[in-house]
């Protein structure tokens, strides 16, 4: 019979992804030579092409590249841990993991890949309530999970 993952224990999985996430990405922004700054804040020229002039390396533009940069990696992270083995290193800590509700593996590249996009953004968008629906879900799915077929049990 599956157990299924708590809030909390799903918040606190999150929470210390957030935090590995968070630590690299300081240290890479601590120890990145002012040259490589210049090179990432490239993009940024195609939503504000000032911002990245080589004049104006603000704390404003690298506020917004390294955001940018920190989703997209936060996305390819969940996707990555969660398609392969079903669980990030967070809800491995926690012995906690997603799986398909039909056949207990680990989702497929695609369902990870729609799981994170598509099914948070909607959980996301309703005000985080997408998030909350696992309070009334027998089997603690919240939106995302549902949308997707997965569910998060204890490994």
């Amino acid at each position: 019979m599956k157990r299924y993952a708590s809030f909390w224990h799903r918040a606190a999985a999150w929470i210390i992804d957030l935090t590995l996430i968070t630590l690299v990405f300081g240290l890479f922004a601590l120890l990145l030579p002012q040259k490589q700054v210049q090179l990432l804040l490239q993009p940024l020229k195609l939503v504000l092409p000032t911002a990245a002039s080589e004049a104006q390396v603000t704390p404003v533009s690298l506020f917004l590249i390294f955001n940018i940069y920190y989703v997209v990696t936060n996305y390819f992270y969940a996707v990555f841990f969660i398609s392969a083995t079903g669980a990030t290193p967070g809800k491995l800590l926690l012995g906690i993991r997603v799986v398909s509700k039909t056949t207990n593996k680990p989702p497929s590249l695609f369902t990870a890949i729609m799981r994170e996009s598509v099914g948070k953004f909607i959980s996301g968008i309703l005000l985080e309530l997408g998030y909350l629906w696992m309070f009334k879900n027998a089997h603690k799915q919240t939106l995302h999970d549902l949308l997707t077929n997965t569910v998060v049990v204890y490994a």
